[in-house]
């Protein structure tokens, strides 16, 4: 049997860790949060270029989703809050299902990118129930598609899940197709013409780069139209941590400022 003088020691030493393991337990939770708010920032602007059946409805359910994750982000951090922010984390949760379903049983344009984005969000809320000690959820039935409810079942939590693999993005245009492109957009003497050319490049499945976005970004005139040009290319660009590099395309600050807040990524 250990002295009481070694005993003391260990129970004293386990006192003192309590406060530090609160403090990167609330720092990684700080953490899973931030991921979220992005991964909910990129679906927002995905949601916001797109148009179909029931968009506006996605687009309210995605709203709420981020009011209630703006509430938990006020909360993981604090003490004694654990009961409030699993509540706001079960009811952003149960919003996420019901667009997911949604976005699963429409044909909108983006629709496998904005699908990734979901399963991000709900990979990292899976993570922030573990350290809240929150129960998964049970499946829900979303709103009807085509005559027929959908029922969403939410990510099964693993202890330890395995890392997924890094998606394989698309490839953008190649040079000669991108030309020809530039080519028929500059051929159009009006600005509808010049954005609509771009649309049914955007429409026929063709990814970009930030750097051939700048390119055709250039052969606009008007402020409007080039920042149109950049929200109808955005949820087919393959590298958006280059975004900043449109910018210099711009004439004005405010332009810019107005392109960010209609991708949602201020």
């Amino acid at each position: 049997m250990l002295p009481r003088s070694i005993l003391n020691v260990v129970f004293g030493l386990a006192i003192c860790m309590v406060p530090f393991l609160a403090h990167a337990q609330s720092g990684t939770a700080v953490s899973l949060v931030s991921s979220i708010q992005t991964e909910m920032a990129m679906l927002h602007g995905n949601l916001e270029v797109s148009t179909g059946p029931n968009i506006e409805q996605m687009r309210t359910r995605l709203r709420t989703a981020r009011d209630q994750l703006a509430r938990l982000s006020a909360l993981v951090s604090v003490d004694n809050t654990q009961s409030q922010a699993t509540a706001e984390l079960d009811g952003m949760d149960r919003e996420l299902l019901v667009l997911q379903g949604m976005i699963e049983g429409s044909y909108i344009n983006g629709r496998e990118l904005m699908l990734a984005h979901i399963r991000s969000v709900q990979a990292y809320s899976s993570g922030l129930r573990a350290l809240l000690g929150a129960p998964v959820q049970q499946p829900i039935a979303g709103p009807p598609v085509h005559g027929h409810p959908v029922v969403v079942r939410p990510p099964i939590h693993e202890p330890e899940p395995e890392p997924e693999p890094e998606p394989v993005l698309p490839n953008a245009m190649e040079p000669a197709a991108f030309m020809s492109l530039c080519s028929a957009v500059d051929a159009q003497a009006f600005s509808d013409g010049k954005l609509s050319v771009i649309r049914q490049a955007v429409a026929s499945g063709n990814y970009f780069t930030c750097a051939q976005v700048g390119q055709l970004v250039q052969l606009l005139d008007f402020s409007d139209d080039k920042i149109n040009a950049v929200i109808t290319t955005y949820p087919q660009i393959i590298d958006r941590q280059n975004l900043f590099s449109i910018y210099g395309h711009f004439d004005f600050d405010s332009d810019i400022q107005e392109l960010q807040q209609r991708l949602g990524i201020q």
